[in-house]
This record gives structure tokens, C-alpha cells and sequence, in this order.
């Protein structure tokens, strides 16, 4: 259903250039399902700067996550510097939980980024509780 809801939308969606590297180490059944559904909808690639690394490396220095997770604030990074409204993640233990959410929003006020309005999972645009889809 959230595939849907992707390809139905007027918001702009954009997807780190990382997303995109974790999507093509996948094998398989799910690697050609993910590129499948990635070749339905239209979506701009962010790529990784510099002042992303930094932004990623504050998270890091303000104890949101640590240097193991490196990836995740570099999605996170992208939202802050890309101004965006949502990050969309099914996971919960770095990303989707108030931590994240009360670092992310220090980070913003620190570095002068938009802050993210919300950080959920695909449910919350389709509604019910499977996040299966």
C-alpha cells in the first residue's frame, strides 16, 4: 500500500545516495522487488557532501547515535540539509523512537537546518498497523 501511496503523490521524494547502495547490496528476490518498485516511482538521488558528512557527524558528537551507525545519521543528515518534511524508515532502533527524534531536533537547532516534522513509518500515510506493505 505504501508503494501506492509513493506512486500517487504530489510530494517530492528524495533518497539518499546511501539508501540506494544498502538497496543494491541486497541479492536476489528482494533486490529485484525493491529496484522493481524504486522503477515505478519518481525520486531525486541525494548524493553525500561534505556538509551532509558534518551534519551526520554532529548526531554522532551530540550522542543521537554512534560512529557504528554512521549510515543512519547520513540519512538523517539528508533530511536536515535537504529541508524535508518526513523521514519514512522501518527502523526503529536508530532511526523511528523519540531519541532519534529529540537529537535530530538539537542538531536542527544547533546547525540552523530545518528541523524534520516528523519521523514515522509507511503507515502512517496509509493508515492501519502492517507495516509489511
Amino acid at each position: 500500500m505504501f508503494w501506492e501511496f509513493l506512486k500517487s503523490t504530489k510530494c517530492e521524494i528524495l533518497l539518499s545516495s546511501v539508501t540506494l547502495q544498502e538497496i543494491d547490496r541486497c541479492v536476489g528476490v528482494k533486490l529485484a522487488t525493491l529496484r522493481g518498485f524504486l522503477s515505478q516511482i519518481e525520486y531525486t538521488e541525494i548524493k553525500i557532501t561534505e556538509e551532509i558528512s558534518d551534519v551526520a557527524n554532529k548526531l554522532i558528537e551530540n550522542g543521537t547515535l554512534t560512529p557504528k551507525s554512521f549510515d543512519d545519521c547520513l540519512h538523517i543528515a539528508c533530511s536536515l540539509v535537504y529541508d524535508c518534511t518526513c523521514i519514512v524508515s522501518w527502523n526503529f532502533r536508530h532511526i523511528v523512537n523519540m531519541r532519534t527524534v529529540r537529537g535530530v531536533k538539537l542538531v536542527a537547532a544547533q546547525t540552523g537546518y530545518g528541523a524534520v516534522t516528523m519521523i514515522c513509518t509507511s503507515s502512517y500515510f496509509v493508515g492501519g498497523d502492517n507495516d509489511e506493505s
